[in-house]
């Protein structure tokens, strides 16, 4: 597939997204016209909260990142940044005013700002890695590529982890989230601890795959370190034992892995993942001996809960199943297989949850494993093979310092 037909496709997808999530169930009314949305309906001076605030800026993130992809590579990066935010403000209005016409929906110029935030620093990290793509070599000297894809699914999980992201600057505060780490009186437990540390795990591999293989040498362990100051000074964190032995027991893993080279750390991690995702999903075991059931709807339960639940619920999902994806694509899987046995997995640990109570068994797992191997597939390849066509890469690609400013960028 051509690559400008590949980031106009990326474009439709993350648009499809966007509108599905903002309008559905899609039922419209038919009272009041155009004018009256314009005049009344859509444009009321409302802030929503936290939650509402964080999922519109990262509601068109990606979009920013698809917009500046799509756009023309002999624009300037500034260029492409402002034509992206001005694209997601007409998009974010248009929607906006859409939901005048579907009941029990309220909108704003404030969403419409904060879209246009979330695709301005889309736009912004898309020139960004542009700039962060070069060539790097391994500890063996073959030569390897940046991904800042897999720089995008660590920083999912930081999101999930992290949120709300204000620290509080509160001495009580902080000791109130060393507590439960202080005064633990009984053993971790086993499973989460696991989880915790395979997800760690995963994270510092694909922050390293983003980076070149100096600068993961120090910036990997540092910011697991750093994970454990967060956990501290954010609200409502509360620094437990599995969390802090978690984060410890990611460091020696990562370096295990990186060590172990592309093929083995990638059929390691795909089992540590799948472990992970099954205690996930089924925790606490307890069945049900019915099942109840099942939604077909896709992201029914995301939309119609609370913003701050859903954000981090959707961040956890994109980081587990992405995360998954590229294990599989580097224990060699090509991209169909891996993503049709993600996606059968990820589905029938759905169907079993509809006997587990408290637990929304739909197929939003799935058919979000279906569209991040999408992402992949429309995603260029940047990874040179191991061996000689590594070297042959190596010889063929300039160095990351005389890249023309006019290149197209990496997404």
């Amino acid at each position: 597939m051509p690559e400008v037909r590949r980031r106009l496709l990326l474009l439709v997808l993350v648009c499809g997204g966007i509108v599905y999530g903002t309008l559905y169930p899609f039922a419209f009314r038919p009272e009041g016209t155009l004018i009256e949305a314009l005049r009344h309906g859509a444009w009321a001076a409302r802030r929503g909260g936290r939650g509402d605030i964080f999922a519109n800026l990262l509601l068109f993130l990606p979009f920013g990142l698809a917009a500046t992809a799509a756009l023309p590579g002999r624009w300037t990066s500034g260029l492409r940044i402002l034509a992206a935010g001005l694209a997601g403000m007409l998009l974010s209005a248009a929607v906006e005013l859409a939901q005048f016409w579907i009941p029990q929906r309220s909108s704003s110029l404030w969403d419409v700002g904060f879209n246009t935030m979330g695709a301005l620093a889309g736009a912004a990290l898309a020139a960004f890695a542009g700039m962060w793509r070069g060539r790097s070599l391994t500890a063996h000297g073959t030569p390897r590529i940046v991904e800042p894809l897999a720089g995008l699914l660590a920083l999912a999980w930081l999101g999930y982890r992290f949120y709300p992201y204000v620290p509080a600057i509160d001495l009580q505060a902080w000791k109130d989230n060393l507590k439960p780490l202080l005064l633990a009186g009984g053993a971790p437990d086993p499973l989460r601890l696991l989880r915790l540390a395979v997800s760690w795990t995963a994270a510092a591999l694909l922050a390293e795959a983003a980076m070149s293989w100096r600068t993961a040498a120090w910036a990997v362990p540092f910011g697991l370190a750093g994970a454990v100051v967060v956990e501290i000074v954010v609200p409502g964190k509360h620094l437990t034992p599995e969390e802090a032995l978690a984060i410890g027991l990611a460091i020696p893993a990562w370096l295990l892995l990186r060590r172990a080279g592309r093929h083995w750390s990638g059929v390691a991690m795909v089992a540590l993942l799948l472990v992970a995702v099954g205690i996930e999903r089924l925790e606490p075991f307890r069945f049900l001996p019915e099942a109840r059931r099942f939604g077909w709807v896709p992201f029914n339960s995301l939309i119609s809960g609370s913003w701050d639940a859903g954000l981090q619920a959707m961040l956890q999902k994109l980081f587990l199943y992405g995360a998954l994806l590229w294990s599989l694509r580097r224990a060699r899987l090509s991209l169909p297989l891996a993503t049709g046995a993600a996606a059968l997995s990820v589905l029938a640990l759905s169907l079993i949850q509809t006997r587990l109570p408290g637990r929304s068994a739909e197929s939003t797992d799935a058919l979000l494993v279906l569209g991040l191997g999408f992402v992949f597939h429309l995603m260029p390849a940047r990874q040179p093979a191991d061996g000689a066509s590594m070297r042959m890469a190596s010889e063929a690609a300039p160095p990351a310092y005389t890249r023309s400013r006019n290149a197209p960028t990496p997404f």
